[in-house]
């Protein structure tokens, strides 16, 4: 997360910085984590996932970027650029990550499961609370 993630906060920090940047991003949520990532219009898809892997260490095809957390909610399509889907400067997406199995069908002599959505997260964000949680008292 230093590398680009520390770019990406540049990038916003510094409007003509080593972003080359206007400053423009996205904020990408999974569960208790915001990464800001850089981006121009005619970025796809496909570079938002290239570049929040990079931050995050995981590759853009193990990611799948949502626009919001409905259920129903298919991932965004990865050829498309973002001013092609209306996405605009600071918009909040959502990701979610590919589930891996704990060891690798080689080691457990098991064939590779083919891909269903069930090798996939659900794309989700936790509310945090800053302060006391209340308790009732009954």
């Amino acid at each position: 997360l230093a590398g680009s993630g520390l770019q990406a906060w540049l990038a916003l920090a510094i409007p003509n910085g080593p972003m080359g940047g206007r400053g423009e991003y996205l904020r990408l949520k999974r569960q208790k984590t915001t990464v800001f990532v850089h981006a121009d219009p005619e970025d796809t898809i496909r570079t938002v996932k290239e570049r929040l892997g990079e931050a995050i260490g995981v590759t853009p095809e193990d990611i799948r970027v949502h626009r919001s957390l409905d259920e129903g909610n298919p991932p965004l399509d990865e050829s498309l650029s973002l001013v092609e889907l209306s996405i605009a400067n600071d918009v909040e997406l959502y990701f979610a990550l590919k589930i891996k199995p704990d060891k690798p069908p080689e080691e457990t002599g098991e064939e590779a499961e083919e891909e269903t959505e069930e090798t996939w997260e659900k794309p989700v964000a936790e509310l945090i609370s800053f302060g006391e949680q209340l308790s009732s008292s009954t």
